[in-house]
């Protein structure tokens, strides 16, 4: 199995490194950074949740996330990590998931009971950027392997 590495971008995201367990964290430049070296000397894959403009969304935020997201991209590039993009709409649809993010909470929660998703040890509320994260992860491991076998 190799690592897959889901990465929910954005100020509450997350990043999960699934392998033969799940770890999670909320998601920093630094942790992104320090996950590079591993998931390339492992020949892991990413899978990054896709970005765009939202309408619903002011400029600055969206001019924010953009800026992250390319960060993010530009990262994994320069380590030579293989990547996919999906867009939410793509891996939610396989899990039956909706754009409810109590619902990840929920469906992460079931699919690796006993998962962390408390940004710190102070945090009530579990965070969704965390989940999806894991449940990405899990995306990657079923389509990057099916995709492998053909």
């Amino acid at each position: 199995m190799k690592l897959i590495c889901g990465i929910d971008p954005g100020k509450r995201g997350g990043i999960a490194i699934l392998h033969n367990r799940i770890n999670v964290y909320p998601y920093t430049d630094q942790k992104l950074l320090d996950l590079m070296p591993v998931l390339k000397l492992n020949n892991g894959i990413v899978v990054l949740e896709k970005q765009w403009a939202r309408p619903s969304q002011g400029a600055s935020a969206t001019f924010l996330l953009g800026e992250e997201y390319g960060y993010i991209k530009g990262v994994i590039e320069a380590n030579e990590v293989p990547y996919v993009l999906v867009a939410p709409q793509t891996w939610k649809k396989e899990f039956g998931l909706t754009a409810d993010k109590q619902s990840s909470i929920d469906f992460a929660k079931r699919l690796f009971p006993g998962i962390n998703l408390l940004p710190t040890a102070r945090s009530r509320k579990d965070s969704d950027g965390m989940a999806e994260a894991a449940i990405l992860s899990l995306w990657g491991r079923r389509n990057y392997e099916s995709n492998r076998k053909s």
